[in-house]
């Protein structure tokens, strides 16, 4: 490990820690100040944001104020994340509201597993939690993060709630994946970010993108169904989770137009998420893969 990563990593430490043990009230306050204060140290990733709110909503006046707000959510939900390791699952029920339940439940029914998807809106991480706490039998497949200290703490974040993980880097992780589907559970993927295999071209946000094919695919060969879903923060800093109905797939005999046809489906309800709450998305990634800085 990198000196600059071994203190990242030692400054993530020491937010989750006083995430985790001041007041509600005064974190929030406190991480979302710090949220603000934040692209002042990295002015790259200020820029990146600032490039991809334009290129989606033009050179309009709030753009600025759109991409500060994005800094100080990405704050406060690093509060609601550390404190998920203090919670008791029956306190989450205090903290989110639950719209389309139901429809997870019914597509679980059948036994043919449910493709859980979302993308970097809200706290994804507190919708895998609310998920496990309910019962609801989830293996969340994850990207490793720059930290092997903050991977363990987020796998064993999730185990607190009942939530297994599969490691991306993992090379048995796709018929880890599938074994889940096939014992009729759930499995939870992000696919909003650009993806450099597996994918295909889509339109994002009103422009062309490269998006990961892998959950459409997987639905394909197993029989799951593909269920959209969102968590993200409303008023009286409480959280909405959000399930849809599962995605309508086409089935031809052309199946690459099909996976295409399907991933723009999934699209198309990850972006009525964003479109809901447009400061709670992930907006520094580079999704369009434009290659500036």
């Amino acid at each position: 490990m990198t000196l600059p990563t071994a203190l990242a990593s030692e400054a993530i430490g020491i937010a989750l820690g006083l995430g985790k043990v001041l007041p509600r009230p005064l974190a929030l306050r406190l991480f979302s100040a710090g949220g603000a204060l934040y692209p002042y140290f990295d002015t790259a990733a200020w820029r990146r944001t600032l490039r991809n709110l334009r290129l989606v909503y033009g050179e309009r006046t709030e753009v600025e104020a759109l991409c500060r707000q994005v800094y100080r959510q990405i704050g406060r939900n690093v509060v609601d994340l550390a404190r998920l390791e203090r919670s008791l699952p029956a306190d989450l029920d205090r903290l989110v509201t639950g719209e389309g339940y139901e429809r997870l439940d019914r597509a679980l029914g059948p036994g043919r597993g449910v493709i859980g998807i979302t993308g970097h809106i809200g706290n994804w991480e507190l919708l895998a939690a609310w998920l496990g706490a309910k019962g609801i039998p989830l293996t969340v497949m994850a990207a490793k993060v720059f930290s092997s200290r903050l991977d363990a703490r987020l796998v064993r974040l999730r185990a607190r709630y009942g939530v297994r993980s599969i490691l991306r880097s993992d090379p048995h992780c796709l018929r880890h994946a599938i074994r889940v589907l096939r014992r009729g559970e759930m499995l939870g993927l992000l696919m909003d970010l650009s993806s450099r295999s597996a994918r295909v071209e889509t339109s994002f946000l009103g422009h062309p993108a490269r998006t990961v094919a892998g959950p459409v695919r997987l639905a394909a060969h197993t029989g799951a169904s593909l269920i959209p879903m969102a968590c993200w923060r409303i008023a009286g800093d409480r959280f909405r989770v959000q399930i849809e109905e599962a995605v309508p797939l086409v089935k031809t005999a052309d199946a690459d137009s099909d996976v295409r046809e399907n991933t723009c489906r999934c699209v198309r309800t990850l972006e009525s998420f964003i479109e809901a709450a447009p400061s709670q998305w992930v907006w520094m990634h580079d999704r369009w893969d434009t290659g500036a800085s």
